[in-house]
């Protein structure tokens, strides 16, 4: 069902419907609520930091290599100044990559379009490189008190279960807006997140069909290029490729992937030596 066509029954909750559920769940965050570093001190940079490595990596990995980074890069223009090959050796151990060169990216546009500040509002924040929606959303939220709707993978489950069916994209931001209490936006959104996290876990889906191995994808290969090169520095092709640690790794997959990984301003490729570094 597209969504013109979706019912909007679930989006005319009685308000003692919302009410109840808006006090179970803030009763049971002031509980139960996780202890998280960014959380006790809502400095903007440092909300900023904790969204962008929240990013399709888990709360338990994210908090020390959090603290890391920050004693690293105390500051937007610490960020912005330093190189994106000390950025990305600071990444080490996240993942996707691309996510630490969009931040060195944003913390510049940062530094010399606004002053080092942050823009405060939804719009403003996502124009900025890597910003989308939820990212936005949650650092006006978080960091600056905006009372605005956060939805992740956990307050998406929390919304369709509320509702009994499975809510469209749209619907869910819809139904996130008017499930806002009055003046408790961050505990609210950050409630929901824990619950989600805690209590309503997802349940794994079965499909039948073989999944492709991980070690199969360009992603994979993309990481551990990026990962040599942090150890080794500059490289030759010829030395990059036999320090990939994997045995059906292929020289003609590793060029292509240094080509896009070069055009995207995750490594740097010098075509006369045949050599590849991380971008200074």
């Amino acid at each position: 069902m597209s969504d013109a066509q979706a019912p909007d029954d679930v989006l005319n909750l009685d308000c003692e419907t919302i009410e109840s559920f808006q006090r179970q769940i803030l009763d049971w965050y002031d509980t139960f609520k996780r202890d998280l570093p960014w959380r006790d001190n809502p400095n903007p940079y440092h909300v900023l930091v904790s969204e962008i490595m929240l990013q399709q990596t888990q709360v338990d990995r994210v908090i020390p290599k959090y603290r890391a980074f920050l004693e690293r890069f105390p500051t937007l223009p610490d960020l912005a100044t330093s190189s994106t090959a000390d950025v990305l050796r600071a990444w080490q151990g996240l993942g996707y990559n691309r996510r630490a060169v969009n931040l060195k990216r944003l913390a510049e546009v940062v530094v010399r379009e606004n002053g080092a500040e942050l823009p405060r509002s939804v719009e403003a924040l996502q124009r900025l490189p890597g910003i989308g929606r939820y990212t936005a959303h949650a650092v006006a939220c978080f960091a600056f008190g905006a009372q605005v709707p956060v939805v992740d993978t956990n307050i998406r489950r929390i919304l369709s279960s509320l509702a009994g069916r499975e809510l469209s994209d749209r619907e869910t931001w819809e139904l996130a807006a008017r499930m806002l209490p009055a003046s408790r936006a961050s505990d609210w959104n950050q409630a929901l997140m824990d619950y989600g996290a805690l209590v309503l876990r997802a349940t794994p889906k079965r499909t039948g069909k073989p999944s492709e191995p991980f070690t199969t994808t360009n992603r994979f290969w993309r990481g551990r290029i990026v990962d040599a090169l942090r150890e080794h520095g500059v490289l030759t092709m010829d030395a990059l490729v036999n320090a990939l640690p994997y045995p059906d790794r292929e020289e003609a997959r590793v060029r292509g992937l240094v080509r896009a990984l070069h055009e995207e301003g995750m490594v740097e490729y010098d075509a006369e030596k045949d050599a590849v570094g991380l971008p200074s």
